[in-house]
Parts: C-alpha cells; structure tokens; sequence
C-alpha cells in the first residue's frame, strides 16, 4: 500500500487498523457469547454427573463432554458446581482415594439435584455474566 499511495505512513497505518479490527471483532464476539450465552453447553445434572463419572472410571467421554472441566455450562448453578471443581485440583486428578470419594458424593449429589442456590444477578454484571 506504501508504495502504490507513495507514502510510507501507510505502513504504520494498516498495521494499526488492523489491530482495531481485531479487537473490535474479539469484543464482538465475546459480547455476543456473554448476552446470548453462544458456546454454552446446555446440559442437565445428570448428564453433567455422567460425565463427571465417566471421567472418574477412566472412560471414554460423551461427545461434546470431552473434558467437564473445560465445557462452560449454561445454567448457572452447575457452573458454580464446576468452577468450585476447578478450584480443587487435587479432586478433579483423581491423585487419592479420598479425592475419589468426594468426587463420588458430587456426583451422587448432582443425581439428587441438590444443587448450590445461586442469587439472581441484577444490572450490568447480569447481563453480561461477568467471571470473577
């Protein structure tokens, strides 16, 4: 572009805008994935229990389920359970036999659906979920 316009600012220029545009594409999306809930997965508790006990027996996982640490979860209260497991990286590698055991209870937990309450959010931190 220099050298066809003849003015070397047009090199800075260019690399500029197209720092902007991608910024501007990544706030884009990521608004969109925060208002529209975009890349969620919408499962239930007992599918995430699944999961979760697949993972513990070592077995191949569901598809779209291939990592229950990794898949952000559209309902809010299995995604407190997940972070909270996230938090805890002793449980979620299986080092011990106790870490086994409480991972077990989760799950039996999950099937019952007792679930953490978690408070409606009101404002702008509800509207686009932000993440602590």
């Amino acid at each position: 572009m220099a050298y066809v316009l003849h003015n070397p600012a047009w090199l800075v220029a260019i690399q500029i805008a197209l720092f902007v545009l991608i910024l501007a594409l990544a706030f884009v999306f990521g608004t969109l994935e925060r208002l529209f809930g975009i890349g969620r997965r919408k499962g239930t508790p007992e599918e995430f229990a699944n999961a979760l006990e697949k993972c513990l027996l070592g077995e191949e996982p569901e598809r779209g389920w291939d990592e229950p640490m990794d898949v952000t979860l559209a309902d809010p209260r299995l995604e407190q359970v997940r972070q909270s497991l996230c938090l805890r990286p002793n449980l979620y590698r299986l080092s011990t036999e106790k870490d086994k055991d409480e991972l077990r209870a989760i799950i039996v937990s999950l099937r019952r659906g007792d679930l953490p309450d978690v408070p409606p959010q009101r404002g702008m931190k509800s509207l686009f979920r932000f993440r602590r």
